[in-house]
């Protein structure tokens, strides 16, 4: 019996020792072709383009020996399950345990960043080699700040376009052609004495065809970024300015609750801009080549003097991400728990890749094959532009946008398309906001302060003290 025991751990002994040596092999062999894994939550609309920064990034690393992948969880942006992934990914945050990327989507940004869960991306560009902040619109990385950090980093951004319907009464116009930029509620004003004054004539005319001009839940929730300080954790939505803005919006929204039909966003051929004539006071554009049309000067204009929307402060306010035809393609988060350095080399692929897409079967890279949405890296913002314009000659064919200034001579509408760049790229640089920070707005909109004050059932001084009430304890959280 003994010598079956000694045989039996020599032969543990021995076995034991090729286990050694084939990890040893094993880990000569990691050392000699590391890999490196990026792991990313990602909802289908990202995910092709991400697969094509994969291989940029792969090839990259295959010339210095380093092999190179990502595990991406994939998700339905718009499907079920969609509030359990999100509880899932806070309760990996607070574990230390998280993915190396995620968009942010519809996440609570704030929430994320004031606990820590984030990387301060800053340091990241800051102690990258090739990487500064001035590569990028640092006014539109500013936008994203909390308290100094960058927790959130957009691919690309883009404003709304606000322009006024040319058959409206030329004292209604005249108001609107004073302005440079014009804030939510100026344009607001406008509409209801267009209705006090004009009714008999136009008040079979909505405000406009989508976004702020079309949907309170927005509306409110830009009012949000005018009247809350989330880096002091202050609410100033008690106060009469905000009781005013009430007012306003149920002049304009009032006596249909909170869920109206929402137009997508439009692309701004010939055709829409005359069927809209007859159904909005002012429509706005920002995403597809919306842009383009605001800057340019129209032969027989439908709509006139489009110009940005800024907050009250008189920043541009940026577009939120999470629908196809927003100009803001994707804004990306890197948990404090991930590799957020490999994740920084990647989004330097994934830049580039995002403004050059392989496939225009999906939409998301179709889209962003005829977007004039400007790239946050400055480098990239005039040659896409140029190359949006090239391929909206060639392939969409330059009489399928409204008819403009020069469209029937090649030099004449060459220097067209240069104004309306050079346009593009001054308004891009002006101080900017962005649209809805955080996902946490939507949810205070859509309470039943809300629904009662635009039904006519509350009053706006008992719903501003109602949402400074709730807000208030959610910033000291």
């Amino acid at each position: 019996m003994k010598q079956y025991k000694v045989l039996f751990l020599l032969a543990l002994i021995i076995l034991g020792m090729f286990s050694a040596c084939s990890r040893d092999n094993n880990e000569n062999q990691d050392d000699e072709n590391p890999e490196q894994v990026l792991t990313m939550l990602v909802s289908d609309f990202y995910y092709r383009v991400i697969r094509q920064a994969e291989q940029s990034m792969a090839q990259s690393l295959y010339s210095d020996g380093i092999a190179f992948r990502t595990e991406i969880t994939r998700y339905d942006l718009l499907g079920e399950g969609i509030l359990e992934l999100h509880m899932r990914l806070r309760t990996m945050l607070m574990a230390g345990q998280a993915y190396d990327v995620f968009f942010l989507d519809y996440h609570p940004l704030r929430s994320y960043a004031y606990n820590g869960f984030l990387t301060d991306i800053y340091t990241l560009i800051d102690q990258h080699p090739t990487t500064s902040r001035d590569d990028f619109f640092t006014n539109i990385l500013e936008a994203y700040e909390f308290n100094g950090g960058l927790y959130a980093f957009p691919l690309t951004f883009g404003f709304e376009y606000i322009g006024i319907n040319a058959a409206l009464p030329q004292s209604i116009i005249d108001r609107f052609v004073a302005h440079d930029t014009i804030t939510l509620n100026e344009i607001f004003y406008l509409y209801i004495d267009l209705q006090r004054e004009y009714g008999a004539y136009f008040n079979h005319l909505d405000l406009g065809n989508s976004g702020s001009l079309r949907d309170p839940v927005t509306a409110m929730q830009i009012a949000f970024g005018d009247y809350l300080d989330l880096d002091n954790r202050v609410s100033h939505l008690n106060t009469n300015s905000f009781v005013l803005f009430l007012e306003n919006l149920k002049h304009v929204f009032g006596g249909r609750g909170l869920y109206t039909f929402v137009r997508p966003g439009a692309v701004p051929t010939h055709d829409y801009m005359e069927w809209a004539l007859e159904d909005y006071a002012f429509v706005n554009f920002s995403g597809s080549f919306g842009p383009l049309v605001a800057m340019l000067d129209m032969i027989e204009p439908d709509f006139l003097h489009f110009i940005p929307l800024v907050n009250n402060d008189g920043r541009v306010l940026i577009n939120p991400a999470g629908h196809s035809l927003s100009p803001t393609w994707g804004v990306l988060c890197l948990p404090v728990a991930g590799n957020s350095e490999l994740a920084w080399e990647f989004i330097q692929h994934l830049i580039p890749t995002i403004l050059d897409p392989q496939d225009p079967r999906d939409s998301a890279q179709y889209n962003m094959m005829t977007s004039l949405t400007m790239p946050i890296s400055q480098a990239h913002s005039r040659p896409h532009i140029e190359t949006v314009l090239n391929r909206l000659s060639m392939y969409l064919r330059i009489d399928w946008l409204i008819p403009f200034v020069g469209i029937h001579d090649d030099s004449d509408r060459d220097q067209a398309f240069e104004n309306a760049i050079n346009r593009l790229e001054t308004l891009s640089q002006m101080p900017a906001a962005v649209m809805d920070i955080d996902a946490m707005w939507p949810i205070f909109v859509n309470s039943n302060a809300v629904e009662q004050f635009l039904l006519g059932i509350a009053t706006a001084e008992t719903t501003a003290q109602e949402l400074h009430n709730i807000i208030s304890l959610w910033l000291i959280e």
